[in-house]
């Protein structure tokens, strides 16, 4: 390697040729170790570990500083990433490729090499163009690993720079997996995340419930599963995530998925899954430029997806529909708007349709005799689950500085829910099992506004990330509901629906209730780094109003219900030890205000609803080492709400018609989650074939109450396992095999008394890729063929049994 300085007094200041090797064309992929620092040093780094040339003008760089860069990339994604938000630019020539760092505004920028443009925008892997800090590239993701997220501060930073566990399902994970919902994307690669349910998206993290996701970063409110047809990745915040993030119901944590976006260059993809039990999904993806000028640019994005399955009890069936588009027209380097809609269709019915035995020996919830994969309560014909979703997002992106960006967003999602369901109606006598008849209907549309404001600047030694905010919401819900209607019992050990008949029709609805809800959130963050970013400080308050207008239809009664303003605050501090490695700490309080009324209202057991607090405690450590081979994350933490709303019995005994105990809601004092988590990803390169990368979390916690009983639906912990070899040389060239491996344990239904056991379970995937456009894939769910239960009591999910799908994927 040599760096030779050069002064022509003839045409110009001095240029540094930083070069190592003969070839200037930064095509080949290598692993680069470079930390942040002065550009001057940064860049001689990566021209040496890169092995390629590149010209700059040390005098004018000089005292810029760089981002780390640590990974496999190209020497030009590389350089992208290190002057990502920084005044410096990549400039590539168009015949040699030979590679200038300039400066923006430079007077002495066109004495420099040819450019193909003024400043060449980051992009992803699929060219998805990075105007501001408020997207994600992907160029520095690394196997399953990703640097990274939007998560914590609603803006692009390093994971390693949060103070809060981060995990993020990539998408080469979704795609190792072929992932079919959420659920199914989260058993791996993400510590201390439980699925509650199979009916929509409702999870456990670290122990407290998180029922519902949001939509890149705005609250999406569901009544089935969220398809995941358009989603790039899943990124899924540990903590103190109420602070900044949706309608301050994540204590846990949160999830948010990030979906594809238009690119500059035209891309295809197209998928298709088969399977039996006349299973089939599809999708396809198309993405390019309808228009591009030297100073805007109008490009699209489309994504179409099915999926149909008779799936495995006469009762279930799986039809569903998605369509979505995405514009977005930009105009010159600084600013873009994005137009976004979806239409999703899901007709599939995939209800509580198990039947358990709650007085199995030693307290477990076990599928009661006679159920298995194939039984089924009822008939389809009967039934029906038909949801509506229809989604529309407008964005607008404005960089006014290389240090000032504004971002404001409007969404609005209309859900329509109608259901006839089919379910347990009370305790089995002599095999035979009293079933109910539920209608239901509900309708809800939320209007979104969200406004964040960037702004960087630099105050004596420290510089400082500054973020401020706001967001309204309104959510009007119409809820429609049949008291229960008992239907005939059946033999559960010889079921016989000869005797059905097709249900009657309902014109009328026992329960019809209004709901508006407003909820206005202002908050401001900084983020403080000092002593060249080893030493990271974050702090950050946001205030909280909440209006809740409820109207019966039926009596004309009116409730509302006014919060007071709260406010919640978090802090945190993150040391880089080394650029590899850093520690952090955390704490947050969070407020629950308590609208809705009242707990168990016009029954005798009413009661007034009180106000939650949740408070959060977390200290962790995050590393990536031999050039991002080495990643992961241990974190320790220590989570507590007050008031929480728990399900029980009566306490004076009271019993239904069928002799079941009446169940009421009341208000538990405390319940804390206690324990660690622990994520480790690695990669090993093989010369002589490929590949390995494995991806290991282990979760444990204790969940309790005041009463030192295990909460509502915890468990004490989750165990998973991922891995895969890649061949990318010799005879199996193209070839990629893996598996992995779940398990986690008792659930507690009960509070403190009933648990189910959830079997180890393992998947397993191959692929095979040629001609670099064409991938035949083969996943087997459920390997062990073990029937475990999702959600128990007398009202029960079961798994599904082993399933083999064949797929076939082509891009262009």
């Amino acid at each position: 390697m040599f760096f030779s300085v050069g002064l022509s007094l003839l045409v110009g200041p001095t240029w540094v040729r930083a070069a190592e090797g003969p070839s200037p064309v930064a095509e080949s992929r290598r692993n680069f170790d470079v930390p942040t620092g002065d550009a001057v040093v940064t860049l001689k780094a990566v021209a040496k570990q890169g092995g390629v040339e590149i010209m700059f003008l040390a005098s004018t760089v000089r005292g810029v500083k760089t981002n780390a860069v640590h990974g496999e990339y190209t020497a030009r994604q590389a350089l992208d990433s290190m002057v990502a938000n920084t005044p410096l630019v990549v400039v590539q020539d168009e015949k040699t490729g030979a590679l200038t760092i300039q400066i923006l505004n430079d007077p002495n920028a066109q004495r420099a090499a040819p450019k193909s443009s003024d400043r060449p925008a980051a992009k992803s892997a699929d060219g998805v163009t990075t105007l501001s800090p408020f997207f994600v590239a992907d160029t520095i993701d690394k196997g399953y690993y990703s640097e990274k997220t939007l998560l914590g501060t609603r803006s692009a930073q390093s994971t390693m720079e949060i103070p809060s566990n981060i995990s993020i399902i990539n998408q080469e994970m979704l795609t190792d997996l072929k992932a079919t919902s959420l659920q199914s994307a989260l058993n791996y690669g993400s510590s201390g995340v439980k699925q509650n349910q199979a009916l929509h998206d409702d999870f456990q993290i670290r122990g407290f419930r998180t029922n519902g996701i949001m939509r890149d970063g705005i609250v999406k409110p569901s009544f089935t599963r969220t398809a995941i047809y358009d989603v790039e990745r899943v990124e899924v915040l540990k903590g103190p995530g109420a602070m900044l993030l949706g309608e301050n119901n994540f204590l846990g944590g949160a999830i948010n998925i990030i979906t594809k976006q238009p690119t500059e260059e035209f891309h295809g993809q197209a998928d298709l899954e088969v399977s039996n039990k006349n299973y089939l999904k599809y999708g396809l993806n198309l993405s390019g430029p309808i228009r591009a000028e030297d100073d805007w640019k109008l490009l699209y994005r489309v994504t179409i997806g099915g999926w149909h399955d008779d799936r495995f009890k006469e009762i279930q069936n799986k039809a569903e529909g998605f369509y979505s588009a995405t514009l977005r027209y930009l105009l010159g380097k600084k600013t873009s708007i994005t137009f976004q809609a979806y239409d999703y269709l899901n007709n599939g019915y995939a209800y509580f349709d198990d039947v358990s035995d709650s007085t199995y020996p030693n307290g477990r919830t076990v599928p009661a005799p006679f159920t298995s994969f194939d039984w089924s309560i009822a008939r389809n014909k009967d039934t029906f689950f038909n949801v509506h979703e229809k989604f529309y997002r407008a964005e607008m992106l404005q960089t006014f500085t290389e240090n000032s960006s504004l971002r404001v967003v409007y969404a609005l999602e209309d859900q329509e829910d109608r259901r006839r369901l089919i379910r347990q109606g009370g305790p089995i006598v002599n095999f035979m099992l009293p079933r109910q008849d539920l209608p239901f209907q509900a309708d809800t549309i939320v209007r979104t506004l969200q406004v964040d404001y960037l702004h960087k600047v630099e105050i004596g030694p420290t510089r400082h990330e500054f973020s401020a905010g706001a967001q309204s919401d309104v959510n009007e819900g119409f809820q429609r509901l049949n008291v229960f209607t008992n239907l005939p019992a059946i033999d559960i050990r010889h079921p016989d629906f000869s005797n059905d008949v097709l249900l009657p029709g309902f014109t009328t609805f026992s329960s019809n209730t209004y709901t508006t809800t407003t909820q206005n959130h202002y908050y401001i963050q900084d983020n403080i780094k000092a002593f060249s970013d080893k030493l990271i400080f974050v702090g950050g308050v946001r205030w909280i109003e909440r209006t809740r207008d409820a109207i019966n239809k039926n009596t004309n009664v009116e409730t509302l219900t006014r919060s007071p303003r709260v406010r919640v605050n978090k802090w945190g501090v993150v040391y880089r030890v080394t650029p590899a490695i850093s520690v952090y700490g955390t704490q947050a309080a969070n407020v629950f205000p308590a609208t809705g009324g009242n707990l168990n209202p016009g029954t005798p057991y009413e009661t007034t609803r009180k106000d939650q607090d949740g408070t959060l405690k977390e200290a962790g450590l995050k590393f990536n080492a031999l050039n991002g081979h080495l990643y992961g994350s241990v974190a320790y933490f220590d989570m507590a709400m007050t008031n929480v709303v728990v399900g029980g019995n009566a306490p004076d005994g009271s019993v239904d018609a069928l002799g079941r105990p009446i169940q009421i809601n009341t208000q538990q004092a405390e319940q804390r989650s206690k324990g660690y988590e622990i994520e480790i990803g690695y990669r090993q390169d093989f010369t002589a074939f490929g590949h390995a990368d494995i991806i290991t979390t282990y979760y444990n916690a204790d969940s309790i109450d005041e009463k030192g009983a295990k909460f509502y639906n915890s468990v004490p912990y989750i165990y998973t396992f991922l891995g895969k070899v890649t061949f990318t040389k010799g005879a199996l060239k193209g070839l990629t095999v893996g598996a992995g491996i779940h398990e986690q344990g008792p659930i507690t239904e009960i509070v403190g008394v009933t648990t189910n056991y959830w079997p180890t379970t393992a998947d397993a995937f191959a692929a095979y890729t040629f001609r670099d456009k064409w991938r035949l894939s083969v996943n087997v769910d459920n390997l062990t063929n073990k029937y475990y239960i999702i959600t128990g009591g007398s009202l029960s999910q079961g798994s599904d049994p082993r399933r083999t799908r064949m797929g076939m994927s082509y891009n262009w």
